[in-house]
């Protein structure tokens, strides 16, 4: 995930915001339950730690 931050929308409010490292690892985080049914799991994990390592 090639952002600093992320903000999930539900209905048009702000439900979830911050670092994608950070909203991953909520056990009941929306994004991270996006990210889990995704195809793309193991990449979006690895990208979201990557960046979290280089700032």
């Amino acid at each position: 995930m090639d952002a600093d931050k992320i903000m999930v929308l539900d209905a048009g409010k702000i439900v979830e915001f911050g670092k994608p490292s950070e909203l991953l690892q909520k056990d009941d985080g929306i994004l991270r339950s996006l990210v889990d049914e995704s195809g793309d799991k193991a990449t979006l994990y690895a990208m979201a730690a990557e960046a979290e390592a280089q700032s």
